[in-house]
């Protein structure tokens, strides 16, 4: 090569270029690199002359596939790449992607001894290629990732191209996707309330008109799988290069659960108000009948179902249930029914089998369900499209049953089961106190020789009906209290977690009226049993009141605080300590005129009669008790002046509690000689070590 080319006749033409200019021999050698080829590479000529290329100037991950390529064509076995690209080290170790133009040079014998190659750096051209194809590819996973479904239509309203999400949500492939328009009789579209929406009313149809971006147009659509699914969709309009309308791209979003939530939410409401405003009936009434048909009345009212009816079951040949009570659309339905609680198929309905195995039977699909065939063609004839069966239990044996019918289909979901099942336990409760009170009265006929004996047996009942009415409307307003902030906070479905913790209440006061049901049985018996006391941890029964008291709503803010000498504070007591914490503390908070309700509890000991004692003072910054009072608000027959002295009736079943445990109780002022700054409750039981 060095006999027949001199490199220096060609500086003068090479030199001048801006483009990297190198000759290599068949040897791999640099015979010549221009001005340019150094100044980028960052090398002098003469450090680069008779360098082997491809070791110092080629990336060593390139360098056995270039060399191979390179020896072929010197070889003459393949002809030289007119153009390749491929990275070059330069001094330091960066690299630059070069876009080499390749020719051949030969001898006079006309073999090749040399390749000239000129070439162009083409990073940044390279870099911006990768930079856009990576741009693409994230446009493409954006989309492909949305979790909101993208549609894009063309000019027609033919659906051109559907994200995974959108897929997802109209329950179609790709393929079958393009095969449809925006308004394609299988859409079916109605409104959310199920009033067909007219082409006009569409978003393709708006936006198309209107040349502008549509928002929030809510409607719903029927999948393949005949199910309904509620959309929101944003839709925009897309112009060609003359700005003529060309198509609109759309986002979809997927509001079916967010419906049926609120749906659920706005049932759940119903059903809270419903069961709040029977239970507020079950005091009102000494008729069992006028009993029954007020709570069908209220039921059909306020729980927007579209038949209810009472049945008890007789005890004839046939174990016939006669209808009591009925409201809603019925139309003749009881008549043409005949129900039995007996193993015959009139018996094996949701009725029958609900008297017969006393628990709640309910009918999701009345078009579908085997056992409702007898009934079946007269209850579609009515619309009723699911139903349920509540047992009325009363000493453990169903006495009836209570059913409510629906015109939509799966209309029974848990919560709302739970809270009907609950409303037929109160029903049967009602039932359970008139006929009680029906009894009572026979045997007040029979018991007039005996007036004193008498006498107090009716004191006794009458305490106990004042205490479950004083109590229970307590209950009562705190689950109003619940709905009425499920009312608030059901306008605004981000506030799910508000609403969850507002039903949490109302579920807590539901339970403290069962609790309170079981309780009164309980304390009638004070007077006539001896109930048995145990070791128990007065500490812990006391955290948990605490823990349940703030958990139900207040208006003021609430502080209760322990100060006591140990955590194991074991005492001789039994269940109804619990109900002389919960009574102390909810008179301390309700009898309170203060911003902050402030309440410290302090446990300690002491002796007395060389006994031990546990010590408990409850004190409060209540409105305070009248010194000349202390002592009577002890009474029955002080508390039933309860506006004026304002403690409820709880206080003389407290004390008689305590005394059953052996201990005392009695109130002072917080401050002594200032009744007006707050009161102190203390009670004294009998410690066990």
């Amino acid at each position: 090569m060095s006999d027949n080319i001199e490199p220096s006749l060609l500086k003068d033409y090479f030199d001048n270029s801006e483009s990297i200019i190198v000759i290599i021999d068949n040897n791999k050698k640099i015979v010549f690199l221009n001005s340019f080829g150094c100044e980028l590479i960052g090398y002098k000529i003469k450090e680069v002359i008779g360098k082997n290329w491809f070791e110092t100037f080629v990336p060593k991950r390139k360098r056995e596939e270039l060399i191979k390529v390179f020896e072929k064509i010197i070889q003459g076995e393949s002809q030289v790449i007119k153009t390749y690209s491929y990275p070059i080290l330069l001094r330091g170790g960066l690299e630059r992607i070069i876009l080499w133009k390749n020719s051949i040079i030969t001898d006079q014998n006309n073999e090749i001894n040399a390749i000239l190659s000129i070439g162009d750096d083409i990073t940044d051209r390279e870099q911006l290629i990768q930079d856009l194809k990576i741009e693409r590819e994230l446009k493409s996973k954006i989309v492909d990732t949305s979790p909101i479904g993208i549609t894009v239509y063309n000019k027609k309203g033919n659906i051109i191209f559907a994200n995974k999400k959108a897929e997802d949500i109209l329950g179609l492939k790709m393929e079958e996707i393009v095969n449809m328009t925006y308004n394609s009789p299988e859409w079916r579209p109605t409104d959310y309330e199920g009033n067909t929406v007219p082409d006009e009313n569409l978003p393709f149809s708006i936006v198309k008109r209107t040349k502008k971006t549509v928002y929030n147009i809510k409607y719903s659509i029927e999948l393949p799988n005949k199910e309904k699914v509620f959309l929101n969709v944003n839709g925009a309009p897309l112009f060609d290069k003359n700005k003529n309308f060309n198509g609109m791209v759309a986002s979809i979003e997927d509001f079916t659960e967010k419906i049926k939530v609120k749906r659920e939410l706005n049932r759940l409401n119903r059903a809270y108000k419903m069961l709040s405003e029977c239970n507020s009936q079950l005091i009102q009434f000494n008729n069992e009948s006028a009993l029954f048909q007020k709570i069908c009345d209220i039921i059909i009212e306020i729980g927007g179902y579209c038949l209810a009816w009472i049945g008890l079951k007789k005890e004839d040949i046939s174990k016939s249930v006669v209808p009591i009570a009925k409201a809603g659309f019925e139309d003749g339905y009881l008549e043409a029914i005949n129900i039995s609680w007996a193993e015959t198929d009139k018996g094996k309905g949701p009725t029958g089998k609900a008297i017969r195995t006393a628990k709640p039977i309910i009918c999701r699909n009345i078009l579908e369900d085997p056992s409702f065939e007898p009934w079946r063609e007269d209850a579609i004839k009515r619309g009723y499209k699911s139903s349920i069966a509540l047992p009325l239990i009363i000493d453990n044996e169903a006495i009836g049953a209570l059913n409510i019918y629906s015109k939509l289909e799966n209309a029974f979901y848990a919560e709302e089961s739970k809270l009907l099942e609950k409303l037929a336990e109160n029903l049967a409760f009602g039932v359970q106190k008139i006929r009680s009170e029906k009894r009572r009265k026979q045997a007040e006929k029979k018991l007039k020789k005996s007036k004193i004996k008498y006498k107090k047996a009716y004191n006794r009942v009458e305490f106990y009906k004042d205490l479950f009415a004083h109590d229970i409307n307590n209950i009562l307003q705190s689950i109003l209290t619940g709905l009425e902030l499920i009312k608030i906070n059901i306008k605004d479905l981000e506030k799910e977690i508000n609403i969850l913790e507002d039903l949490n209440t109302i579920e807590i006061q539901i339970e403290r009226g069962s609790r309170l049901v079981l309780n009164i049985h309980k304390f009638s018996l004070l007077e006539k049993e001896k109930f048995e006391l145990e070791k128990i941890n007065a500490y812990n029964i006391l955290n948990t009141i605490i823990k349940r008291i703030k958990k139900s709503p207040h208006i003021k803010p609430l502080e209760i605080e322990i100060e006591t000498i140990s955590n194991q504070i074991y005492i001789q007591a039994n269940e109804f300590l619990e109900d002389v914490f919960e009574n102390l503390l909810i008179n301390a908070i309700k009898h309170n005129d203060s911003k902050i309700i402030e309440i410290l509890i302090r446990i300690s000991k002491e002796e007395r009669n060389n006994k031990s004692f546990i010590k408990f003072e409850f004190i409060d910054n209540g409105i305070g008790i009248l010194d000349e009072k202390k002592e009577m608000i002890f009474l029955r027959a002080a508390e039933e002046n309860r506006t004026y002295y304002g403690r409820g009736l709880g206080l003389s079943l407290t004390k008689k509690i305590i005394e059953s445990y052996n201990g005392f109780i009695w109130v002072e002022n917080r401050v002594k000689d200032d009744f007006s700054k707050g009161s102190k409750f203390i009670l004294l039981i009998p410690e066990v070590s």
